[in-house]
């Protein structure tokens, strides 16, 4: 799998401790890229924002990890990706789910927009790719994030930023609770498919006729 847009490395290095073989990543920023590369001893490349990166046709897999939302041209991204992707070849992206969710701590985390369901579904179909997979995860976060973005509309001034930031950042012990009820949502999405949730993971494959 090559990682477009990989960040500091994290989701990267768990996913080659679960047997996932990582050809690659790339990122628009250094800083994250220097982290990556502590994590991680696979070929690492700086892109430019505006622009895909430099990869070959005929790739095998990509991932696309929180990516889209980032991007100005969501659709001609999802194109590029479906062009070089081999025949059959997978795209693996998660985005944040729920319009109604997007707020100010979406524009700290530069965020273009979050996405229905449908509308990332028909996005995909439309670049060239079936797609195999697509549900929503991250369930029981969605009440904690109306609660926190409820409070945050309540707030202005220098308060609220500090609010939104605050919101950005990682709480240890709040982290190891959330992390053990994901790890049971983890298992339940074996057998379900949330209606809703924080985010959307799509699996999709280049159609092989184009």
């Amino acid at each position: 799998m090559y990682d477009v847009g990989c960040g500091p490395g994290g989701l990267l290095a768990y996913l080659a401790a679960q047997g996932v073989p990582i050809a690659g990543a790339c990122d628009a920023y250094l800083e994250g890229l220097a982290l990556a590369r502590r994590r991680l001893d696979v070929p690492f490349a700086q892109v430019d924002n505006d622009g895909p990166p430099p990869l070959a046709p005929g790739q095998k897999m990509l991932g696309m990890f929180d990516v889209l939302e980032h991007l100005d041209d969501d659709e001609r991204t999802l194109q590029w990706a479906a062009g070089i992707l081999e025949p059959g070849g997978i795209l693996v992206a998660t985005v944040p789910a729920h319009p109604f969710l997007f707020d100010e701590a979406d524009i700290l985390a530069f965020h273009r927009r979050r996405y229905r369901r449908r509308e990332l579904d028909d996005r995909l179909r439309r670049a060239g790719f079936e797609v195999r997979l697509l549900t929503h995860f991250m369930a029981p976060l969605v009440p904690m994030l109306i609660l926190s973005r409820s409070i945050g509309r309540l707030l202005r001034g220098r308060s609220f930023a500090t609010h939104r930031r605050t919101e950005l950042g990682v709480v240890p012990v709040l982290n190891s609770v959330l992390r053990g009820i994901l790890a049971l949502e983890r298992r339940a999405l074996r057998l379900v498919r949330p209606p809703f949730g924080t985010s959307l993971l799509a699996v999709a494959a280049r159609a092989k006729e184009r």
